[in-house]
């Protein structure tokens, strides 16, 4: 378990303020990037740990022409995103392969230009990774005050570039005692954002505000968080910091928004850090908790929150205590516990890693020391020795995948599912190896083949607690078939791509083991028990009705000897047909699933000959001298 205290990011204190914007991000490979701003040189630098926050070494360094207002970072994979307001003008986002050796490579994508004055920012991902959410504050000659602006960044999922939209004016105003600032973005279970920000009226109404928009439309006007008023000089708000959970970890059927923020009312003259959250993508919130308590802490001011949540639903709030340097308050099954204190002394602007797959008891963050940026967090890492992805084709229920799980935490059940079906539960120590094996009947119920109408295969999962992976196979037939099988595996190849099965059916035609008879008695007998994707009414051969049962059709007749043509439609379109005479010469003909050509397998000597082969018909000249055949045919 990755336990850290007080690693040094850089040995400069350079600024990590804008906690509405994350500064500190986890690739999919475990690294840690860091980002902060550079003040005196005028830009921003990029560090990361490869060792889970023990060391830290410089990634990138960007030099900017002109000052810098704020950044934000988000992850995608092993890239990051950044977005940066710089020059009181320009919004543009950076993206960058955190892989590349000796530095990295980038890409800059405008987002928005011609502004007079520009504040914080901030940065979100939607939950497929595809879309870039971006708002800042900013002042133009349109609207001179500070308002909210928003764009939508479209990824391309094979170049990593971003295809921004139109910028949205969220908010108006035009009158200078109207002001909005200090945003915070999050995208919500419905892949809409919310922004929370806080509102100011000439310094004597404070309001924390979202603002939401959905099916493309921001709504008109703000939905009110928290408002304070009083007097001339009013109780002022500042700094909210969101973020958001989703079902997966809390249960809740839209998920939830937290927000924290930091402010005063008429009871106690320091700053209290508050929160509230919404269970209906931002519509509605609940009513404000007060969560640290300044007056049994040397009435000490608590400000600059920083929220996150970890994959147990508990939810942690970060920030900096007058007093107290950087310090936290976590919440458990709804109770906020006492604050805990991280590092004292001069220690501004916490920034938490907002990453809810994470089992952490202390949140990974990152701060601004005296002397230094430093960064804190515990956390637990589950691997499992198996890569997600195609575990191939398998043709044994006893040995789908050998896998290893590997803890620092406690180990819990866990449990296995093919289809999402529950096929075993295990319990093991960290490190253990298993096997998942199915019973008889369990594979049995697995269909054969690679689903066409879907492009997936079979789904093998295996969870512990809530981390979960997720496989994919082919079932195939084993070497050495028996007919049962055979029977079970042409019955699922109706819309389903089954490689080799045609040569299999042909090794027990032509195998030596049953008779053409006794074959067809066997398809039939199997077949009879298994539930046809339509059931048709007749099979007309010569004008004489045959037999029919569930999506095949068998007939058994005579021909008059060598030449005679027997004219024959089944009356559905078929898939596969068996053919065989007296003297025990047969074929079959297969419809290919993919081309939809017609294949035939061998025709030994004095076969029936196929022609005219339609969907529904064909005919058969014989070139015996008369007997008995038997026509098998398979619906589609």
């Amino acid at each position: 378990m990755p336990s850290i205290v007080d690693s040094t990011v850089v040995a400069s204190a350079y600024d990590t303020s804008g906690n509405g914007g994350k500064k500190l991000v986890r690739l999919s490979n475990g690294w840690l990037i860091a980002i902060v701003k550079d003040l005196t040189e005028i830009g921003y630098k990029l560090y990361k740990s490869i060792n889970n926050g023990a060391t830290f070494s410089l990634l990138y360094t960007h030099a900017l022409s002109g000052s810098i207002q704020d950044v934000a970072i988000v992850p995608n994979g092993t890239n990051v995103y950044i977005i940066c307001a710089w020059l009181n003008n320009a919004v543009q986002c950076y993206g960058y392969n955190c892989l590349i050796a000796n530095g990295i490579s980038g890409a800059i994508f405008n987002v928005d230009i011609g502004q007079t004055a520009l504040g914080n920012v901030s940065l979100a991902t939607n939950e497929a990774g595809t879309e870039l959410h971006a708002t800042w504050s900013s002042k133009n000659t349109t609207y001179p005050t500070f308002n909210l602006r928003y764009a939508k960044g479209a990824i391309n999922a094979s170049t990593g570039a971003v295809t921004w939209g139109a910028v949205d004016q969220i908010t108006n105003y035009v009158d200078s005692y109207l002001t909005v600032i200090q945003p915070s973005i999050v995208v919500s279970s419905n892949n809409n954002p919310t922004i929370v920000a806080t509102w100011i009226n000439s310094n004597s109404t404070f309001l924390v505000v979202a603002y939401t928009r959905n099916s493309g439309v921001w709504q008109t006007g703000y939905t009110r968080i928290y408002n304070q008023t009083g007097g001339a000089t009013g109780y002022a708000q500042s700094s909210p910091s969101a973020v958001f959970v989703p079902k997966s970890v809390n249960g809740l059927t839209n998920g939830r928004i937290w927000v924290a923020w930091h402010g005063k009312d008429a009871t106690v003259s320091a700053d209290n850090i508050r929160v509230s959250y919404s269970d209906d993508n931002g519509t509605s919130w609940s009513t404000p908790q007060i969560v640290t308590d300044s007056v049994a802490n040397n009435n000490s001011s608590f400000y600059f929150p920083s929220i996150s949540a970890n994959k147990r639903n508990e939810i942690f709030i970060t920030y900096t205590g007058s007093f107290y340097g950087v310090c936290h308050v976590k919440n458990i099954g709804g109770v906020w516990a006492k604050q805990y204190h991280f590092v004292a002394g001069y220690n501004f602007y916490p920034s938490a890693l907002d990453d809810v797959t994470i089992d952490f008891s202390m949140p990974l963050l990152i701060y601004k020391g005296d002397t230094k940026v430093g960064f804190y967090g515990t956390w637990g890492v589950v691997t499992n020795s198996v890569a997600q992805g195609s575990i191939g084709a398998k043709s044994s229920k006893d040995s789908l995948l050998v896998y290893t799980i590997t803890t620092d935490n406690t180990m819990s059940t866990i449990t296995e599912k093919v289809n999402g079906v529950t096929v075993g539960t295990k319990t093991a120590i960290s490190g253990q190896a298993l096997t998942v094996g199915l019973t008889q009947v369990q594979w049995d119920a697995v269909k054969f083949g690679k689903y066409a109408t879907t492009a997936a295969s079979n789904i093998l999962t295996i969870s512990m607690g809530t981390d979960a992976w997720t496989y994919t196979f082919d079932k195939r037939l084993p070497t050495g078939a028996d007919i049962e099988q055979v029977t079970k595996a042409l019955q699922d190849t109706q819309g389903v791509f089954l490689p080799a099965v045609k040569s299999k059916l042909n090794d027990l035609v032509y195998g030596g083991g049953d008779s053409l008879d006794g074959l067809i008695d066997k398809l039939e007998s199997n077949l009879s028990s298994l539930t046809p994707s339509n059931l048709r009414e007749n099979i007309t051969v010569n004008g004489v009705v045959g037999t029919l049962k569930q999506g095949k059709a068998k007939y058994v007749g005579t021909h008059v000897g060598t030449g005679a043509v027997i004219a024959i439609n089944f009356g559905f379109t078929w898939r596969s047909i068996i053919v065989s005479n007296t003297y025990g010469s047969s074929w079959s003909l297969f419809r290919n699933p993919i081309t939809n050509a017609v294949e035939q397998l061998t025709s030994p000597t004095n076969a029936p000959t196929p022609s005219n082969v339609g969907t529904t018909s064909l005919d058969l000249k014989f070139w015996s001298s008369g007997g008995t055949y038997t026509v098998m045919a398979y619906e589609d």
